[in-house]
């Protein structure tokens, strides 16, 4: 996104701040929400080769391939997904894994 080629669709693009595990309970909370569960998880996640990672990018990343007009997003995505594999190689399988922040949460409506 910082690159030359993609900066100028970024500009104005508001990064959303990550909340905190604190931040999230006490809003679940005031929502009227029963926690039950309630954890971040940081795992590994595996995608079998490139095309797989890019196929999740495809999927999950909305908020940042909407930036992106439509005749370019595949271009924009085999830069991220090279960067990953800078960033993090794939296994001698080929395989690659990426670490994931998930929040978890088990609760009920309140009174339930």
């Amino acid at each position: 996104m910082g690159r030359p080629t993609w900066r100028t669709y970024f500009d104005g693009f508001e990064q959303r701040r990550a909340y905190s595990a604190d931040e999230c309970e006490q809003l679940l909370t005031d929502a009227g929400f029963v926690l039950r569960r309630f954890k971040f998880v940081n795992e590994k996640v595996m995608h079998r080769d490139a095309d797989a990672l890019k196929g999740y990018a495809r999927s999950t990343w909305h908020r940042y391939t909407d930036q992106i007009p439509a005749q370019k997003r595949d271009a924009f995505l085999n830069e991220v997904v090279q960067r990953c594999i800078e960033l993090s190689p794939a296994d001698r399988s080929g395989q690659m894994r990426l670490r994931a922040y998930m929040l978890e949460v088990g609760a009920t409506a309140g009174g339930t």
